[in-house]
């Protein structure tokens, strides 16, 4: 009963703060939420940045990159700080908490499966594009819920689309990742 009134204390104060902390399951499920393509603030509704629109469903084909400002609140990014300083922020902070960043949510095939995971299931390409090519993130870690890296993943996911629509996305997906570092398991 405790943990549970310690975890709503801090969720009032995340929003009203506007910070996110990688220590708090809301705060994480918000995120992946983000990642898989719903746009969600900290109170979890749906809402457009645009003056005079908040509040509002974005209209199909934008996107608003609420996952970004997660995650740099996460980090410590503020504001005015250079691509340089955010790059490294994020990556102190991906490696220091890419362990706690699993996504537990209908639809996505690994139960408590990395968030990058969910990114390729969910073919978010603006969160991999900025994971890889902004950012540039250890790709590496062995995820607990499954013994695999992010490549292991992407190539058990190419087996099972062999033929199909997704394959040519896995095949893009696979070689990006490759191409920023991306290991399997057994190559660590």
């Amino acid at each position: 009963m405790m943990l549970l009134a310690l975890a709503g204390a801090g969720k009032a104060c995340a929003q009203q703060t506007g910070t996110y902390s990688v220590d708090n399951p809301d705060d994480i499920r918000h995120l992946c939420h983000a990642v898989d393509g719903q746009v969600l603030n900290d109170k979890g509704i749906a809402f457009i940045r645009e003056p005079g629109r908040i509040g509002q469903f974005p209209p199909p084909g934008r996107n608003y990159r609420v996952y970004e400002d997660i995650f740099h609140s996460m980090a410590g990014v503020i504001p005015g700080d250079t691509p340089e300083m955010i790059k490294a922020k994020m990556q102190a902070f991906w490696l220091r908490d890419r362990a706690k960043l699993k996504c537990q949510m209908l639809g996505f095939s690994i139960t408590g499966g990395n968030i990058l995971k969910l990114a390729v299931e969910k073919n978010s390409h603006l969160v991999l594009g900025d994971v890889t090519r902004r950012w540039n993130l250890d790709l590496n870690l062995v995820d607990p819920a499954d013994g695999e890296t992010l490549l292991d993943y992407v190539d058990r996911e190419l087996i099972r689309a062999t033929g199909n629509g997704m394959e040519t996305v896995l095949r893009r997906h696979q070689a990006q990742i490759i191409k920023y570092g991306a290991k399997r398991a057994r190559e660590l």
